[in-house]
């Protein structure tokens, strides 16, 4: 987490400081971090540095005047990756394509280009871009083709990967994970293994090969811990918690998931804030606290809507779909199970449609409905069963079979 003093602070003298702070007075903001224009206003994020898009328009303008341009172009990256950060994702690809057009084919700004190109690509990623993502990489692997840089490769390998796993796309995601390894030197590129290894971890975790995941996850929590890469333990704690859910073990699951937003908070990730209220509003729904259930699902959709995280939205709404079914809402469950089938269906995510489905069949039975059950537990069983989750294919077999 960054104040907007510490961005300017690298590019401009304490004199052009004071000045800009006159010049974004303009907007009657009357501080730098402005708490009043958050649309969220969760405790856990009071401190974050939120920057109107007003002030960031102001900032450039300054920036063009006062600073050469290669020292403009490393300011403006160091903004956009700050209110990128901060989930400001329209500001954020805005200022990246700019960066991009700026750079043009000079080669010695082809660097920055590569990270604006998979900035983007992140951005979009993140909120289910599916088809603007994937241009985007492909961009970025071009590029690394060119200057023959492997590693570079690697990393959109990697990316590819996880946009096919977001999907569901079992198969094709590991080809592309796999393929990364390949380029990489275990030895040099300890980061981009270790990332490549919480990928082959989730997707262990989501066929429901629980060791395996966390052999994964371990083998790359070491590497992070050796690299004092706070963001990257984050994501593995989140990962860890995961994997306990799967197995059943709620109390380990929850603490590894605080221990996740604590780090999260610290670095001032707001994404994985909201990702980790989604998975504790879950646990508290197999725990039968629907109070806490609830509440932890509303502050995740307060940040996921913030953020456009359309996939966690619908994975908001299977949990709120649990709840009510839970309480005996039977009609309110079905319209946000269905709302969730329906916003998985528009981003192609196979897997969230198919554990969505599990749900409304189990929602359908508690309904005696017992023909749309079997219609919606059919569906879900052959996509688990395409990618292998053995975990999954179990119970849908016994509830098609109580059925029968």
């Amino acid at each position: 987490m960054q104040t907007i003093e510490k961005i300017l602070a690298p590019y401009f003298s304490s004199d052009e400081i004071d000045e800009l702070k006159k010049i974004l007075l303009v907007t009657e903001q009357k501080q730098l971090v402005s708490s009043t224009d958050r649309s969220t206003q969760n405790k856990e994020v009071d401190a974050w540095t939120f920057i109107p898009r007003a002030q960031i328009d102001l900032l450039i303008t300054y920036a063009e005047k006062k600073l050469p341009r290669i020292r403009r172009i490393q300011f403006f990256l160091t903004l956009a990756e700050s209110i990128k950060s901060n989930g400001q994702y329209d500001s954020a690809v805005s200022l990246f394509n700019s960066l991009v057009k700026n750079a043009g084919d000079e080669n010695k700004l082809a660097g920055i280009k590569i990270n604006c190109y998979l900035a983007i690509a992140d951005i979009y990623e993140k909120q289910a871009y599916w088809k603007e993502c994937l241009t985007v990489v492909n961009k970025a692997r071009n590029a690394y083709k060119l200057q023959k840089d492997n590693k570079g490769i690697a990393f959109c390998e990697n990316f590819l990967g996880t946009v096919y796993g977001e999907r569901g796309n079992i198969k094709r995601a590991k080809a592309h994970f796999e393929l990364s390894l390949s380029l990489l030197n275990p030895a040099k590129d300890k980061a981009l293994v270790g990332i490549i290894e919480i990928n082959l971890g989730i997707l262990s975790n989501m066929q429901g090969n629980f060791d395996e995941a966390f052999n994964y996850f371990h083998r790359a929590l070491v590497k992070f811990e050796q690299l004092h890469d706070i963001n990257r333990i984050a994501e593995l704690r989140h990962n860890i918690g995961m994997l306990f859910t799967q197995k059943g073990e709620y109390e380990s699951a929850l603490s590894e998931f605080d221990e996740s937003i604590a780090l999260s908070i610290e670095l001032g990730v707001l994404s994985k804030i909201g990702i980790a209220y989604l998975s504790k509003a879950f646990i508290y729904t197999q725990l039968k606290d629907y109070h806490l259930a609830s509440a932890f699902s509303d502050k995740a959709m307060e940040i996921c809507n913030n953020l456009n995280d359309r996939l966690s939205i619908a994975d908001i709404y299977k949990i709120k779909g649990i709840i009510e079914r839970s309480l005996n809402n039977y009609k309110l469950s079905e319209t946000y199970l269905l709302t969730s089938k329906r916003i998985n269906e528009e981003l192609s995510n196979a897997l969230n449609k198919a554990e969505t489905l599990y749900e409304l069949g189990k929602l359908y039975v508690d309904m005696n409905q017992k023909k749309n059950a079997l219609e919606v537990f059919k569906s879900s069983l052959e996509y688990f069963r395409n990618i292998n989750s053995s975990d999954m294919v179990r119970k849908l077999k016994e509830e098609i079979f109580q059925l029968k």
